[in-house]
């Protein structure tokens, strides 16, 4: 089985980059290892984007594990317990450490590691996808979007590249609404506060 998972606590960015890694590998189960950012839970309780609960996951049968915006095993929380298992290979897809040099891996096998200098990792995954050729909805380009602007800021933090602006393009070319990100980033100011 492959399994694409994120950090604890996911953001836009982990949640956006396991829908882009679900398209690179497409038979994986996507699964947090424990919890969400508030908005993060809020948008997955109107939006199903088939996300399993971790205590639904076989754990004994995952042989393949893509970790997204996320590298060292005691960020996964009750993942961690893949680390130890020489039968499993590991795919990293993070923007965290880009440009030092790799420390020594916790992994035992790591078949592929993507950590390059970018804004967000899901634009790592976007240049996949493009590269390939890989249809998008209209909704999972919405979602590339929302962990693409969140986690640069709409494009206005330093670390934004031109790579990024190059993903951004991408999904706004595929129908990414950002209409939908910008509501779902900046939820409009609770009435008691106006």
């Amino acid at each position: 089985m492959d399994l694409i998972t994120t950090h604890l606590n996911a953001d836009f960015d982990g949640l956006a980059s396991m829908v882009a890694a679900r398209k690179l590998y497409p038979d994986a189960v996507l699964v947090f290892p424990g919890g969400a950012q508030e908005a993060v839970r809020n948008f997955l309780a109107e939006n199903d984007l088939g996300i399993r609960r971790l205590k639904e996951v076989p754990l004994d049968q995952v042989r393949r594990l893509i970790l997204v915006d996320v590298q060292e095993p005691d960020r996964i929380g009750p993942l961690k317990v893949l680390a130890a298992r020489k039968d499993v290979d590991v795919y990293l897809f993070d923007h965290h450490g880009a440009g030092e040099d790799p420390a020594p891996s916790a992994w035992p096998r790591v078949a592929e590691r993507h950590v390059e200098p970018v804004g967000a990792t899901v634009t790592l995954l976007i240049e996949r996808l493009k590269a390939q050729q890989t249809a998008l909805t209209a909704s999972e380009a919405t979602v590339l979007a929302m962990g693409l602007y969140e986690e640069t800021g709409s494009l206005a933090y330093p670390s934004t590249t031109p790579r990024d602006l190059e993903a951004a393009a991408f999904v706004l070319r595929t129908g990414a609404d950002l209409n939908r990100v910008t509501e779902t980033l900046q939820p409009p100011l609770d009435p008691a506060l106006i």
